[in-house]
């Protein structure tokens, strides 16, 4: 014959048995086809058993232990999910911090693990957040489901919270597919003062999030937070990775993310990649991408002879034109200047002079073809050049070589 929950409660107080006791009988109850059942009747009737402490903290530990002790059925599941929601609805003492002890429990059955994922269903994340012990409980559920965190709304919603959040994605350690889309809904909403241990972990994910997400929707660094542009600069071969992976990226994207390199770092030299991505830029107006530009004549400096040269006849006359215009940024220019000579004193502020002379030596030195530098330039740019030319050696030789120019 089954027992009943009122004979199990009065044994319960006849015997002065442990809750451990209690529990394990209770179990043994609920063990077979009925044992659903009992269940349910069990978390109902919890007034029955008073010397236990509260109705709604009796059912959280009888809920709790057996969910860590033994499977049970989906009615079972629903009637103790139902039971944990009523208990916080009532605003019982110590319901809260037990429930948090038990999301973040690692022992749980599959039934416990079900259990509190119902719970968190029932609950919602809105309720989560108005309780006592929220940042517990959030953490519990994010250890558990990293995967809700990959939602810019999460982000937005969970304000206060986030460095449980932080901890507990950093605990659960997500494959790197996940947590860049966690990384990702973090950029989206604004989220970056409290990312720098996610960032630190691991660092691959980060940069390509970041990169992903300006990517996708064409947006400038700026928009980033200034936690995730220091990372981007820090992150020299990843950025590179990202652009040989992604060989299509919208070029606004790229000539975003080559202003974090160093055109003569080691890590940058990856000649195929820049010839690629100087072919593209060539088909467009000569007045866009300046800092990809500026970035590409950066590396004809460094490159052997064939690429150099294709390099500045590709890209000399739009930075050159942009320079004069006063519209390269500083960080394009800064990439340039380490390359160019010094001028005399009184040139210091031309930088296009610089250039000129930077880019005459090149010619010179590489035996290139001034012709075709300039193919396409303006007159003004033309008597510019050749100015330039006669102020040295080198491009006096490169004008006599050239066929009406000397």
């Amino acid at each position: 014959m089954m027992r009943t929950v009122a004979s199990l409660a009065r044994s319960a107080e006849m015997c002065r048995l442990s809750l451990d006791e209690l529990v394990f009988q209770a179990g043994e109850a609920a063990r077979g086809a009925s044992g659903p059942q009992f269940l349910v009747e069990l978390l109902r009737q919890a007034g029955h058993f008073a010397g236990f402490g509260s109705p709604g903290e009796f059912r959280l530990e009888v809920i709790l232990r057996i969910a860590r002790a033994r499977e049970h059925g989906a009615s079972s599941l629903e009637a103790s999910a139902v039971a944990v929601v009523d208990a916080l609805a009532a605003a019982e003492p110590d319901i809260e911090p037990k429930l948090a002890d038990a999301l973040c429990a690692a022992e749980l059955n599959s039934f416990g693990r079900a259990l509190l994922d119902e719970v968190v269903d029932r609950l919602g994340r809105p309720k989560i957040l108005t309780l006592r012990h929220r940042g517990r409980l959030i953490y519990g559920m994010v250890r558990r489901r990293p995967e809700v965190a990959a939602s810019a709304e999460f982000w937005r919603s969970s304000t206060g919270v986030h460095d449980d959040i932080v901890d507990a994605l950093a605990a659960a350690k997500p494959p790197e597919t996940l947590l860049r889309a966690v990384l990702t809904a973090m950029i989206a909403s604004g989220t970056g003062a409290k990312c720098g241990r996610l960032l630190e972990y691991p660092s691959r994910a980060a940069i390509w999030a970041a990169l992903d997400w300006m990517a996708e929707g064409a947006r400038a660094p700026e928009e980033l937070g200034i936690e995730w542009r220091r990372h981007l600069a820090s992150s020299a071969e990843l950025v590179v990775e990202w652009l040989i992976a992604h060989p299509e990226a919208p070029l606004e994207t790229v000539s975003a993310a080559v202003r974090y390199l160093d055109a003569s770092a080691e890590a940058v030299s990856h000649t195929e990649l820049w010839t690629a991505l100087d072919r593209r830029v060539s088909k467009t107006s000569r007045f866009e991408l300046i800092p990809l530009r500026a970035f590409l004549l950066s590396r004809a400096f460094i490159e052997d002879a064939a690429v150099s040269l294709e390099l500045i006849e590709n890209g000399f006359l739009a930075v050159h034109s942009a320079i004069c215009d006063g519209t390269v940024d500083a960080v394009s220019w800064d990439a340039l200047e380490r390359h160019l000579p010094t001028v005399e004193s009184w040139l210091g502020w031309d930088r296009a002079e610089r250039l000129r002379r930077g880019i005459i030596l090149l010619l010179s030195r590489h035996r290139g073809s001034l012709a075709k530098v300039i193919r396409g330039a303006d007159a003004s740019t033309v008597q510019l050049i050749t100015k330039s030319c006669r102020e040295s050696n080198e491009g006096t030789l490169l004008l006599q070589r050239e066929t009406g120019l000397a």
